[in-house]
This record gives C-alpha cells, sequence and structure tokens, in this order.
C-alpha cells in the first residue's frame, strides 16, 4: 500500500521535476502567516526517501542501502537549513511510547503528500491552490509530549543512472549530433517536498523541488544545496 502511494506521488512530481528550469513554488495554508508566527521549535520527521537505479532499459531498482544513506543525508541538511534561518530545529528520534503515533503522522503524510503534488502541482484543480486547505488531524498532544511549535516532514525519491545507461545515453547523444535522429533517454529524477504541519494537523506551509540528473541524495553536499533550495521562502522564525 505504501509503495503504491509513493509511486504515484513520485510520478505525479516528476511532471514537475521535468522543468527544471522553473521554481515551481511555494504552496501556503491561509493563514499560514498567523500559524508560523508564533513557531520556533521545529520537530524534523525522520523522512522517506527511496533511492532508485535508473538502468539501460529505464527500469528502476529500489536501493535499500542507498536510500538509508540518503535518509541521513537529508534528515541532516533540512535540520541544518531550519538552523540557518532561525529556527530551533531537532531531529525526532521519539520513545517507544510515541513512535507509533509519530509513525502515524508520517503514514498520514505519505496519502496527502501526492495528492497535494496532483491538485495544485499538475494543477488539477485550481481551487486547492487558492484555497491550500490539507490537514492529518489534531497532533497537539503529540506535539506538547515532543516538546515542539510544529512539524517538518520531507519527503523524497532520487533516481542514479547505472553506468550501462549512461554508456547508452552517450551513444544516443552522439547519433542524435551526427544524424539528427534519435532519442536520448532522461537522466534520473531527484524530487524533494517538505511540509510543516501545525498543532491542529493543518498544512500551513508546502514546497516542491525536482531536478533531472543535477543531484545525487547520497552525499550530504548535494542534499544539502537541494534542501537549502526547499527552505530558503520558509519565513524565518520569530523569537
Amino acid at each position: 500500500m505504501r509503495a503504491s502511494v509513493f509511486a504515484a506521488m513520485a510520478a505525479s512530481a516528476a511532471l514537475t521535476a521535468c522543468a527544471t528550469s522553473s521554481e515551481p513554488g511555494v504552496r501556503l495554508h491561509p493563514q499560514s502567516r498567523e500559524r508560523l508566527g508564533t513557531a520556533h521549535r521545529i520537530g524534523v520527521v525522520q523522512p522517506k526517501v527511496m533511492m532508485f537505479e535508473l538502468g539501460a532499459g529505464g527500469i528502476r531498482q529500489p536501493k535499500d542501502e542507498w536510500s538509508a544513506t540518503a535518509r541521513a543525508n537529508v534528515s541532516a541538511a533540512v535540520v541544518n537549513s531550519l538552523r540557518g534561518v532561525g529556527y530551533d530545529a531537532r531531529l525526532l528520534e521519539p520513545s517507544p511510547d510515541l513512535k507509533d503515533d509519530l509513525d502515524q503522522v508520517r503514514l498520514l503524510y505519505e496519502a496527502v503528500a501526492p495528492s497535494i503534488v496532483y491538485a495544485t502541482y499538475s494543477q488539477k484543480f485550481p481551487g486547492k491552490l487558492e484555497k491550500f486547505e490539507y490537514s492529518l488531524g489534531d497532533v497537539s498532544g503529540l506535539l506538547d509530549r515532543l516538546g515542539v511549535d510544529v512539524l517538518a516532514i520531507p519527503y523524497g525519491s532520487d533516481e542514479i543512472s547505472s553506468g550501462g545507461r549512461k554508456a547508452t545515453q552517450a551513444v544516443g547523444a552522439v547519433a542524435a549530433i551526427l544524424l539528427g535522429v534519435g532519442a536520448v533517454g532522461r537522466s534520473g529524477v531527484t524530487v524533494l517536498n517538505l511540509a510543516i504541519v501545525d498543532r491542529s494537523g493543518a498544512v500551513v506551509w508546502f514546497n516542491l523541488r525536482g531536478a533531472g540528473g543535477s543531484y545525487d541524495l547520497r552525499k550530504p553536499d548535494s542534499a544539502q544545496e537541494m534542501v537549502e533550495r526547499l527552505v530558503q521562502d520558509l519565513p524565518g522564525a520569530h523569537k
């Protein structure tokens, strides 16, 4: 079930990610300014990040070890970036009695995120963009127990071209240049989104970034650069 949800999000997000020359833009709850205005302590939820190897035939092969590395890099990058704009951010490592509740919040977000991307970035429902209101349900009790004001939830995927695919792309590029024919297969696509969720469970701020072939989330510097692009439009903390 979770795999199919992630696949749906990745497919719709890729529509935006392919337009690497433009920035999709932030999505804001109608009361985002008021709801973010009192937030200072941000709890960063352990992210869901999937890494794939993109083979010569365009087949995506999940890579668990790569994914674990990417999750660690994205987690650190989100914490660093939020601290950079003035928030007291920390990665949440909940005690056993809180873990199930936090996992439930993340699973709910995995269901909501594809809807946000499909409705507001693919422009399928313009009304949802004008009135951006999505919720995970009340989380006030959980936030109190965690000692944070809001949650930050990262989510994404990354594709790394295999050696065979790179060779195929190189041959295709030469043919296209010399003969004026042929098509060059796409490079791997990196997609990341980040949501800020308030006490009511409302997604008060959401941003999406995507790029083709220029990022590798297995590398800390690359993950940091992409996350900084995500966070750059987030209002700074009010201390």
